[in-house]
């Protein structure tokens, strides 16, 4: 199967016109030889020939060239030489200078003013009637025609001019909406400066407010300060990013990354927001996606930010799936593509929401919406960053059942051998999984056995007993693997039980949450955060089976250490609030915090003494922070 043409050379202009060119050359072929075969156009055979076989030579090198070389100010001028020639010799092998061909003269002069520029509007204007002249000439037909063809003289005259006014109204207009463009774009960018710097100081303050002794209520009303900060924050985002592509400042930086790890910085940092509204944050990445891909990460992360949050704001229960895998991109088979998806079980949209829902400023549903925030900028934002990376987004939903979003971006990695992940390292282990969520077991369950593990899996406490009575009768576990959950399980209860019957020196694998950290001084029990990727948990039981155990962790090894060396950070922040809220956090952790109220200051004393680390306000007064930067390097 054929490869489509890549996006960039349908839309290079030069290519356009050689595909325009063959088209006019198949039209005049046809046209002067029906007119030839009828005896309307006395018109030599052989000439006829010579005329449109060499032409055709030329006109499929000039197209041929655009595959090669894209961009070539020689071959523009060489085409408009072509094109002018060419109709010059269809009306001198016709006979006739009142002919339709002449039309062709202001087509040539129209598309390479609007096309090229004024530049090439001139050119094209005066080698029209150079030529036309030469045909008149050569025919000897100024006498026959005369005012006609004055009048045909003044066309390639007007015309040409009036175009070459257009084109600079159109230009003087174009650069005003430019100066407008760079005018909002330095606006904006002041004021979301201005805006964010109150608002980093309250969510900053919020954040230490919620790790002092608060009563339920205060509580309350914290977190809700919290939300409204975040929701402000992430508002003032996305309208600058919106105005940054409608200014069409927007540039896409590629780059290799893992994809695995953006997945999982992504699924943590959201982890928090999933843990609150009770739903299960799920994880995974295909083994079959190449480990390294070549796309923006920081626009791409921003792609799956935005349909995450979406799906847990919208989510009440149930869980929230990101996963990513390869697909067709044709049924038929041949190339691939990277598939993103997100699946929600939330509240869904209808069909007839789903044509307006990646317009701007829209939501689903008022009475659905009014209670999560938001301007409905997301979506569209996420459209317009896809269709940038050359990608798709599409949307499938049933109102109460959930939504699926699915990303499709051009593949821009190897595809791993599968002999690296088919091999049945685990053959003849055996493991038991307790995890109430299906979706969460069935993934660790297809992971293991892929590789020759047998697996017990559990999703109910009632039902542990029974299992547990036929692993002790089939010989027992190598290790198992216990899963809390968003409503909260008592996973060690659950490991005592395994123990007592299945023997004290059990290995388990418990998976808990950042914000709900397990903590079990057995020797052989581990811990892995969720949500978590397949890889990972692979590795932790390929580590677990290759040596029995994990060392155990010396925590007073690690708090002595982290005394015995001090951080020294330098603070460069004009606005105390957020100093105050950064040297807090920062000393929290333990660190010695020097604080400067601008660049000069931080300057002077980063000279004076030595940092480990600096933090670095980007605007400041007397000097900002790449001047800064640039001081220091």
């Amino acid at each position: 199967m054929l490869n489509p043409l890549p996006a960039s050379l349908l839309k290079n202009p030069e290519f356009q016109s050689a595909l325009v060119r063959l088209g006019i050359w198949l039209f005049a072929v046809v046209y002067i030889g029906f007119g030839a075969a009828t005896n309307y156009y006395a018109v030599d055979l052989g000439d006829y020939a010579l005329l449109f076989g060499g032409y055709l030579i030329l006109f499929l090198s000039v197209l041929t060239s655009v595959f090669y070389r894209p961009v070539w100010e020689a071959r523009r001028y060489l085409s408009l030489l072509f094109d002018i020639s060419a109709t010059s010799l269809c009306i001198y092998l016709t006979k006739e200078v009142v002919s339709p061909f002449y039309l062709l003269y202001i087509w040539i002069f129209i598309s390479y003013g609007t096309r090229y520029g004024k530049a090439y509007l001139k050119a094209a204007s005066l080698l029209s009637i150079l030529a036309y002249a030469l045909v008149l000439t050569a025919l000897g037909q100024w006498e026959r025609y005369t005012f006609e063809v004055i009048f045909f003289l003044l066309l390639l005259i007007m015309l040409p001019l009036y175009q070459y006014v257009l084109l600079r109204k159109l230009h003087n207009a174009r650069l005003d909406a430019e100066q407008s463009d760079k005018a909002k774009g330095i606006f904006l960018s002041s004021m979301t400066h201005e805006l964010r710097t109150p608002l980093s100081g309250i969510m900053g303050m919020s954040q230490l407010l919620r790790n002092t002794t608060l009563d339920p209520e205060q509580k309350e009303y914290v977190d809700s300060i919290a939300s409204s900060a975040n929701i402000l924050d992430s508002l003032i985002s996305e309208v600058l990013d919106l105005s940054k592509m409608d200014a069409e400042g927007f540039e896409l930086k590629p780059r290799l990354f893992d994809i695995r790890g953006l997945f999982r910085d992504i699924s943590l940092t959201l982890s928090h927001q999933a843990l609150d509204k009770g739903i299960e944050l799920i994880c995974s990445v295909d083994e079959r996606v190449p480990v390294q891909l070549y796309y923006d990460e920081l626009r791409l992360r921003q792609i799956l930010c935005n349909l995450l949050s979406n799906a847990l704001k919208f989510t009440e229960s149930g869980e929230v799936e990101l996963s990513a895998s390869l697909a067709l991109v044709t049924a038929g088979g041949g190339e691939e593509m990277l598939l993103i998806t997100v699946r929600d079980t939330g509240i869904g949209i209808s069909e007839a929401q789903q044509l307006k829902l990646f317009e701007c400023f829209w939501q689903a549903d008022a009475s659905s919406t009014s209670g999560h925030g938001g301007l409905g900028l997301g979506a569209t934002i996420t459209r317009r960053l896809t269709h940038l990376m050359e990608g798709d987004v599409s949307v499938e939903s049933s109102p109460g059942v959930g939504s699926t979003f699915q990303i499709r971006l051009p593949l821009t990695g190897q595809i791993p051998d599968p002999a690296a992940y088919r091999s049945r390292l685990f053959d003849g282990f055996t493991a038991l999984i307790y995890e109430t969520n299906q979706r969460t077991c069935d993934l660790i369950r297809e992971s293991c056995t892929e590789r020759g593990m047998h697996c017990y899996s559990v999703s109910r406490v009632n039902e542990l007993s029974a299992v547990v009575q036929q692993v002790e009768m089939r010989g027992g576990l190598d290790f198992a693997i216990v899963a809390d959950s968003p409503g909260g399980q008592d996973v060690y209860r659950i490991g005592r039980v395994l123990r007592q019957h299945l023997g004290s020196d059990l290995a388990i694998i418990y998976l808990g949450y950042m914000e709900r950290r397990l903590q079990d001084d057995h020797p052989a029990s581990h811990f892995l955060i969720k949500p978590f990727l397949a890889s990972e948990l692979l590795s932790h039981i390929g580590l677990l089976l290759k040596r029995g155990a994990y060392p155990e962790h010396d925590r007073a090894t690690d708090s002595r250490s982290r005394a015995a060396y001090q951080v020294n950070v330098l603070m460069a922040e004009d606005n105390a609030i957020n100093a105050r809220v950064l040297s807090t956090l920062l000393s929290g952790i333990g660190c010695h915090v020097s604080w400067a109220r601008n660049g000069e200051e931080a300057l002077q004393m980063a000279l004076n003494d030595a940092f480990d680390i600096a933090f670095i306000d980007l605007r400041m007064p007397k000097m900002d922070g790449l001047a800064f930067t640039r001081e220091m390097r």
